[in-house]
Parts: structure tokens; C-alpha cells; sequence
């Protein structure tokens, strides 16, 4: 997951997901405003399904990776 903090880069979190096939895929959790959600599916990504905090989204090869909502 990726974390802002005010004048400093994003952290990285790097957690093993035993249960995502193949066994080694990265899955990339982003914290994403209203309009950057709007310019992924632009760009070609497909939302598969929204929860209040984070929306879930393939790219075009079918690979998942979620959005989380920010919060103002």
C-alpha cells in the first residue's frame, strides 16, 4: 500500500498474499482522489466491483489491483 505523507514520499508495504494465482503476483493497493480513479478506467482499466473504501479494478491483461478511496 502505498501512503502519503505531507512532503515526503510514498511508503511502500510489501505483504505476502499467498492466496493470489500465480503464486508470486504482485497486487498493488493506491490511494486514488475521485478524478484518478476516473483516469484509470480512461485509460483502460475495468472496475469490478466498489466497496466504501476502495474500488477493485483489472487492466486490460486481466490483472487486479484496487484503488483506495481518499478521504478529504
Amino acid at each position: 500500500m502505498l501512503l502519503r505523507h505531507p512532503g515526503a514520499g510514498p511508503d511502500v508495504w510489501i505483504a505476502q498474499a499467498r492466496e493470489l494465482l500465480p503464486v508470486g503476483r504482485i497486487h498493488l493497493d493506491v490511494v486514488a482522489d475521485a478524478a484518478e480513479r476516473a483516469a484509470i478506467v480512461a485509460a483502460g482499466a475495468t472496475l469490478v466491483r466498489e466497496q466504501e473504501d476502495l474500488s477493485v479494478y483489472t487492466d486490460p491483461e486481466g490483472n487486479e489491483f484496487c484503488l483506495l478511496h481518499e478521504r478529504h
